[in-house]
């Protein structure tokens, strides 16, 4: 076995792990993650409790396992639609360049891209959140807005490499519709590089939902989420650091989860001979 098929396997085996912790049921969990008991405040690992409680006396273990559920949906949901968006964007500018009619539509997205490009990601981020207003919903859609068009530039370049195929070509000459060439022609080509862009996006979508929550910038407590358990445990550092244990871990794993993935889908589907000296 490749070290890139360990690898994929190794973050295929992470990734189902943690969906299988968000899937489990609050009522499942040893204790209700919201419950708190100021008599046992910053206890440390036990039995009863495994990660020990956080300063309110809530229990750290089960926090965890229910902001799997919040961290990981909204890094899922914010990938997907960042995939989305790029997709549209990029496809409709490449298909729009190769018509004389039309180039000026590729010419105002490219422009747009470079135009939010021009700003530094979490700076357009953050502005996005200062208009906004701080919640987990808006730092979707921030880093939605702002990781876009780099990835609608690396879509429109793969499509523009897929338009000039022969078999596309040929169905060009066929005269079918151009919607119809992308949809059975280009979109299948365009899976493999994709998939691997998605995984390895989902990793720094993921690290970016977390530090922004961290800042207060997020999801906002009480909701159990790792970023924000890691600002929380952040003034108990030297007093209690179990609190860090449980969300560092999660976002460690998830994170060398999506990278693992994405790595080892890369080196499955990159077809290009080694070079030999």
């Amino acid at each position: 076995m490749s070290a890139g098929n360990r690898g994929a396997r190794i973050g295929a085996g992470l990734l189902l792990a943690l969906v299988l912790l968000a899937l489990w049921p609050t009522a499942w969990l040893p204790h209700d993650p919201l419950a708190q008991d100021l008599l046992r405040r910053l206890e440390p690992p036990s039995a009863q409790y495994w990660l020990g409680t956080d300063m309110l006396g809530r229990c750290n273990f089960s926090r965890v396992a229910a902001a799997t559920r919040i961290s990981l949906g909204a890094a899922l949901v914010a990938a997907g639609a960042l995939l989305g968006v790029a997709l549209l964007w990029g496809v409709s500018a490449a298909v729009c360049a190769g018509r004389t009619r039309w180039r000026w539509v590729d010419a105002l997205l490219m422009r747009a891209a470079d135009v939010l490009l021009g700003f530094p990601t979490l700076v357009l981020a953050l502005a996005i959140i200062g208009v906004v207003g701080p919640s987990l919903t808006t730092v979707v859609v921030a880093l939605v807005v702002a990781w876009a068009p780099g990835l609608a530039r690396i879509v429109r370049v793969l499509t523009l490499e897929a338009l000039q195929r022969e078999h596309v070509a040929a169905a060009h000459a066929a005269g079918l519709p151009a919607a119809v060439v992308v949809r059975r022609h280009v979109l299948p080509g365009l899976l493999a590089p994709l998939a691997v862009l998605a995984s390895l996006e989902t990793a720094g979508v993921l690290l970016a939902l977390s530090s922004l929550s961290f800042l207060g910038l997020g999801a906002q407590p009480p909701t159990p989420e790792w970023g924000v358990m890691l600002s929380e445990a952040r003034p108990f550092v030297q007093t209690a650091p179990h609190l860090l244990w449980g969300p560092g871990l999660a976002v460690l794993l998830a994170t060398l989860a999506f990278q693992l993935l994405g790595e080892g889908l890369r080196s499955k589907l990159d077809t290009r001979a080694p070079l030999r000296w």
